[in-house]
């Protein structure tokens, strides 16, 4: 059977669809009682004669009274009514469960439908993704071609050019060794050649020995200033410290004993210088290089006291 649409399963045709009318029914009925009578002429009765007395080929007739025809004809309206039932029951199912089929694959084409849908959108969207990459890596080899071109075209304008001058000064040379025609000017040739070769040598040398000599002026400049900044500080430091014993003698001098004490304590042995009379005798010490010297040992181990403390 040929299917018109791909949703409609065309389980039934125009002539079972159309109804029936009571009276055809009825013939129906008559007609297939009348056949199945005339096609079993013999009807043996199970309760009307034992077995063993009706042979089994038996020709005579045996006819059926009107009540028990019209008690068969009951049963047999009852029986068909509730076998027409059933068949109207079962076809009422057979039908609901056609519709859920015919709805379930509706359903199932329509989402076969969209997945054949999303597969194709998903390979042209895949086909243009590449696509574009494809493009770009094009552009790109393009424009790497490009460069490369350009590079090629000025190497080989360069070395065109640079064969060009090379012909141009063989030539040149050519035509002056035979305007010379002697040997002489090749030797002066040569010594021109050496002569600015040395130039250049002795420039270079100049110019490395006068970069030597500043640096090394920089490099001294740069210890002077370096001696001069640590005199001055050292200076300032003994200054600070002889300002302090001037100030305050009684508290360096108690200092002064809190640290030996301490170095006994410990067990250390350290020199320290005894305490300063008086301000201007220590300012005299200090202008000799043995006191100095001294001084720039032990200046970190004396006791200092903070500017902002004196203030106090």
């Amino acid at each position: 059977m040929k299917l018109e649409t791909p949703f409609d399963l065309a389980l039934y045709t125009s002539v079972y669809m159309q109804p029936d009318s009571p009276n055809k029914n009825f013939q129906d009925a008559d007609a297939a009682w009348t056949r199945f009578r005339a096609a079993r002429p013999l009807m043996y009765l199970p309760d009307r004669t034992p077995s063993n007395e009706d042979p089994i080929n038996r020709y005579r007739r045996l006819w059926w009274t009107n009540q028990q025809l019209q008690t068969f004809g009951d049963i047999v309206d009852g029986r068909t009514r509730v076998q027409l039932l059933a068949q109207e029951r079962t076809l009422r199912r057979w039908h609901q469960s056609a519709i859920h089929i015919q709805r379930h694959f509706r359903g199932m084409c329509g989402r076969l439908y969209v997945l054949q849908l999303r597969h194709k959108l998903f390979e042209h969207a895949a086909t243009i993704e590449k696509s574009i990459k494809l493009a770009r890596k094009l552009r790109i080899q393009n424009m790497a071609a490009d460069v490369i071109q350009q590079a090629y075209r000025r190497h080989h304008t360069f070395i065109i050019r640079q064969q060009q001058a090379a012909v141009m000064l063989q030539r040149s040379c050519q035509q002056y060794m035979k305007r010379l025609r002697r040997w002489r000017a090749r030797l002066t040739i040569h010594r021109a050649v050496r002569c600015f070769l040395w130039r250049l040598r002795w420039q270079h040398y100049k110019h490395q020995v006068s970069k030597l000599l500043t640096a090394a002026a920089r490099q001294q400049q740069l210890v002077e200033a370096t001696d001069a900044f640590g005199r001055l500080r050292e200076s300032i430091l003994v200054q600070r410290q002889v300002n302090t014993w001037a100030s305050r003698p009684e508290q360096m001098q108690m200092l002064l004993r809190v640290r030996r004490r301490r170095q006994k304590l410990l067990g250390r042995s350290s020199k320290i210088l005894p305490p300063l009379s008086s301000p201007v005798e220590h300012s005299m010490a200090t202008k000799t290089n043995k006191l100095n010297k001294s001084l720039r040992r032990q200046h970190h181990s004396l006791p200092m006291i903070h500017p902002s403390k004196r203030r106090e």
